[in-house]
């Protein structure tokens, strides 16, 4: 089953920043599309061109393939493909390449980004969204727990979970003209009780693997994020509140 975090996103909201720019006959490419519901709101807004979702994990391929079948959607096609390495495409391909919440995993991301700049067309535009900052409140000690073991968790992968705060920096490396980019911020938050259980389903037992596996946390410790996030759940002062870079880059 695909993490409910992801499937909750949608293009309207994850991708707002670029929906307005989008034209008809545009072919995007979605990199780390995950279930899919980004991919399939974007292909909404290029009825007349395509969309192209890849991602590493072949369950959230296959949950992609059937959400567009279920909607009627015939312009979005998905594949199994890692996004730091897109052989399979040739130079200037897209018109688009969006990216939502990807680069915190990945260890070499500015191999990643000039990746996503060669399969660009001359004038195309990359999106990037990551975040900069995000918590939950009240602080339950839990919680404290899950959001100082987070970043220790992708540190140790190679990633970064404020990945956000350096999408200039990376652009630039990557041999974008920053002068060609818009870098903006966007703030969101979680709250209400839909959104409560959603967060607190996705978040409870993701860090029990990594933690276990590595050693840096005892089942006792692990259970403790899981019961911390249901209790959370049942709050109503319970909010997530994030801030993410919002950046568009032109080649």
């Amino acid at each position: 089953m695909a993490n409910p975090i992801l499937q909750a996103r949608t293009a309207a909201k994850q991708a707002a920043h670029l929906l307005p720019l989008l034209k008809p006959s545009m072919t995007v490419l979605d990199v780390g599309c995950g279930p899919g519901t980004i991919s399939l709101g974007l292909a909404e807004a290029v009825p007349d061109g395509k969309v192209v979702g890849i991602d590493l994990n072949p369950a959230s391929i296959k949950h992609a393939q059937e959400l567009a079948v279920e909607l009627g959607i015939t312009n979005a096609t998905f594949q199994v493909g890692s996004a730091d390495d897109l052989a399979a495409f040739s130079d200037a391909s897209f018109d688009i390449v969006h990216e939502h919440q990807l680069l915190p995993y990945l260890s070499k991301p500015v191999e990643a980004i000039r990746e996503w700049q060669r399969v660009l067309k001359p004038g195309g535009i990359l999106s990037l969204r990551s975040c900069s900052f995000i918590t939950a409140v009240p602080e339950l000690p839990g919680l404290v727990d899950y959001f100082t073991f987070l970043p220790k968790v992708l540190a140790l992968r190679g990633g970064d979970v404020n990945a956000g705060r350096k999408h200039a920096t990376w652009l630039r490396e990557a041999g974008f003209d920053l002068k060609n980019a818009r870098l903006d911020s966007m703030a969101w938050e979680l709250s209400g009780a839909e959104g409560r259980a959603t967060f607190a389903a996705g978040a409870g037992d993701r860090l029990r693997e990594p933690l276990l596996g590595l050693g840096m946390a005892t089942e006792k410790e692990c259970d403790g994020i899981r019961d911390a996030w249901e209790e959370w759940k049942g709050m109503e002062e319970g909010r997530v509140i994030a801030l993410d870079s919002a950046v568009l880059a032109w080649k």
